[in-house]
């Protein structure tokens, strides 16, 4: 390294004095603080957009699904993948970019072992290997639990959102003491989930350091009964293999990581293609245009005590009349909601033609017992009765 800075010195006729090998230090660390902020901002920049352009297409695609697939939508679940899974996913991708670059230190360092012994580099390389392999399992269970993490998370959102939508239902009913206990102990276990997640990533490092350790003493057990031993050809393998184990113990830690977080990107992956195979099918080709007229007929209120109001309204089928409500709460300023809906008249019959169950009974009765025929034809009407209002059309027997 020396030689190089020399060379580079000569190459520009710098003098190779202490001064100006200071000055050339510092502006090293300059140029590495520099390049290393505008790393981290493009980092920044590229998760910040993944993230808004993922919550966009899924919010999007949510809201181009169909009612059948909507209707089985969680209270809350939407959020958690939103403002949960997305952030997970992203920070699973820089931990991703970082495994990289530590796989490229193993690289170099590895390079650098190789070039002072062939023998202690390939067996370096090897015990790396086998120490990966040894700790795979551990990965799995770390990524397990993450899943199971996930799941709970996505159903204690849901249970607080609906606590907190259905409140005064859970106060009036005094079913805090119930819903607490609930919550206490699925919180409880997202916390030991944690805990085992943490153990078992300690587990990692507290084991990488003693073997490590090993493999110094067998390179210098190695190393110390050759020909060629010297201390500072030790002191560089040793610098190289303590590099290549903490990048490899960095390697893991990264790797916890990316087990923890890959469960919530598969939940994104998952959500994505259900709202994609559930999109809303248009069968239409024009825009819509709202021609026509919207109309209710024969609307009166009646104030009763001050607060509740009685009206009547006549409209289509399919209107929501709690929705009616609500808007016209709205519209006021004031809040509005039903509190009891009475359906007067539907198709051709109406609510003053309808008759008590004790009288079709006794209508049954009279039909059974005497054979009169008045009361009961009163009661059941013909099914021609609620297709009065409908068009007609006959087709005769001889038609073609």
């Amino acid at each position: 390294i020396s030689q190089f800075i020399e060379k580079f010195f000569a190459l520009f006729n710098f003098p190779f004095t202490l001064n100006f090998l200071l000055l050339f230090i510092l502006i090293i660390f300059i140029v590495k603080s520099v390049v290393l902020f505008f790393a981290n901002y493009i980092s920044a920049h590229i998760t910040t957009i993944y993230e808004k352009n993922t919550r966009s297409e899924l919010f999007n695609l949510t809201l181009k699904s169909d009612w059948q697939y909507l209707s089985k939508q969680k209270i809350g679940h939407l959020n958690q993948i939103l403002n949960v899974d997305v952030v997970n996913s992203s920070a699973m991708l820089a931990y991703i970019s970082m495994f990289l670059m530590t796989v490229i230190n193993l690289a170099v360092y590895s390079f650098l072992a190789f070039n002072v012994s062939h023998i202690i580099a390939l067996f370096t390389v090897i015990f790396g290997g086998l120490v990966f392999f040894v700790f795979k399992p551990l990965l799995y269970k770390n990524k397990m639990l993450s899943q199971e993490l996930s799941r709970l998370q996505k159903e204690l959102v849901h249970y607080v959102d609906e606590v907190i939508l259905g409140v005064k239902a859970v106060k009036s009913m005094f079913l805090e003491r119930e819903i607490l206990n609930w919550g206490d102990k699925n919180f409880d276990s997202a916390r030991k989930l944690n805990m085992r997640m943490a153990i078992l990533r300690n587990l990692t490092n507290a084991l990488l350091q003693p073997l490590g350790m090993i493999l110094i003493i067998v390179i210098f057990a190695y190393f110390y009964n050759t020909d060629t031993f010297n201390f500072a050809s030790f002191a560089v393998i040793v610098y190289a293999i303590n590099k290549v184990f903490a990048n490899v113990q960095i390697a893991q830690i990264q790797l916890h990581k990316i087990s923890a977080f890959e469960p919530y990107l598969a939940d994104i992956v998952n959500y994505k293609n259900e709202a994609i195979e559930n999109k809303e099918i248009d069968k239409g080709n024009k825009d819509f245009s709202f021609k026509d007229k919207l109309e209710f007929k024969n609307v009166g209120f009646a104030y009763i005590d001050g607060k509740d109001v009685l009206f009547r309204v006549g409209c289509e089928a399919g209107t929501y009349i709690r929705k009616l409500c609500f808007d016209i709460g709205e519209k006021l300023n004031m809040g509005a909601h039903m509190a009891e809906l009475i359906r007067t008249k539907t198709a051709g019959l109406e609510l003053k033609g309808a008759v008590s169950l004790q009288d079709l009974e006794d209508a049954y009765w009279y039909w059974k017992n005497e054979n009169n025929e008045k009361y009961i034809k009163h009661c059941i009407r013909p099914i021609e009765r609620i297709t009065g209002h409908l068009k007609k059309i006959w087709v005769m027997d001889s038609t073609v």
